[in-house]
């Protein structure tokens, strides 16, 4: 098929042709899933990618202007979703990072603070049991 055979499908698809989008998947399908399956690196994501893709496409279609090239267009679309899943995908990880508030402080707890003033408090008292020179030593 050429980019005659796309127009001519495109235009089939206008006049409410179900089957000429159908052709215009399967003729692209396998080119458009592996742009994905590059750029995400995850098959899944891949599959998920190309099926926005020719969603985007069908959606849009109507709005093709059919002196461009359909492969270039629907490209276009692919390439643009795929960068969307990845902006998705790092949006995600940073929100599954802990924040600054939920990491542990390097603050003492307030336990810690207490047991050192009682520690505190019981070293000064047995420092002032302590004859004048050993103080003086310590």
């Amino acid at each position: 098929m050429t980019s005659t055979d796309d127009s001519d499908l495109i235009r089939l698809f206008r006049k409410g042709a179900p089957f000429a989008f159908e052709a215009l998947v399967r003729k692209y399908q396998d080119r458009i899933y592996n742009l994905c399956r590059y750029m995400l690196h995850d098959p899944q994501n891949a599959q998920d990618a190309a099926q926005d893709v020719f969603l985007k496409a069908y959606q849009g279609l109507k709005d093709f202007r059919p002196e461009s090239s359909f492969y270039t267009w629907i490209y276009r679309i692919a390439l643009n979703t795929c960068l969307d899943y990845r902006r998705k995908s790092r949006r995600e990880a940073l929100r599954d990072e802990p924040l600054p508030e939920d990491l542990p402080s390097d603050e003492p707890s307030p336990e810690q603070l207490y047991e050192s003033e009682e520690i505190s408090e019981s070293v000064q008292l047995a420092l002032q049991k302590l004859p004048e020179k050993l103080r003086a030593a310590i």
